[in-house]
């Protein structure tokens, strides 16, 4: 007895779900690590834009207080207030707008400037002639903390 055998090219139900589940395994295994490194470096990002945020903030108390004759620090519900004296006579005042968080610089009696936001929190310290700031600057998850201290040149000129 002969029987012919039929030959059947192609591939079975079950191979193809072998194929289907091994290539699901891979593409999510390349999707989590494509998306851990997307949200590392969105947190590396922000972190080095608040570094640069507070930077920024620290050049624009460098140069009011360099060039001052004396400073105080005024404590208040909403946080402490660096006020400057200048050689001119005038007032520079550096505090935190608490509801918006934001950094702000007022010169005298004119309207207060927005320097930087997502200011968390900062503290100030008048020793001398040196003046002592520390910030922290916060958003969503990224913390930073900038610290310097600074010196009047002209402190004690009237």
């Amino acid at each position: 007895m002969n029987y012919k055998q039929k030959k059947y090219s192609g591939m079975t139900l079950v191979e193809i779900l072998v194929v289907v589940l091994i290539t699901t395994i891979v593409i999510f295994g390349l999707g989590s690590v494509l998306a851990a490194g997307h949200r590392n470096w969105n947190d590396a990002w922000e972190r080095v834009n608040l570094q640069r945020d507070a930077a920024f903030a620290m050049s624009v108390f460098s140069l009011p207080i360099k060039e001052a004759t004396g400073a105080a620090v005024f404590d208040d519900i909403d946080g402490p207030t660096l006020t400057i004296y200048n050689l001119d006579g005038t007032e520079t005042s550096f505090f935190l707008e608490p509801t918006e968080k934001e950094l702000r610089r007022q010169v005298d009696t004119g309207g207060a400037q927005i320097i930087i936001k997502n200011m968390d929190n900062m503290e100030f310290e008048v020793i001398g002639n040196k003046v002592w700031i520390k910030l922290y600057l916060k958003k969503d998850d990224q913390i930073i903390e900038f610290e310097t201290t600074i010196s009047m040149r002209n402190f004690g000129l009237e």
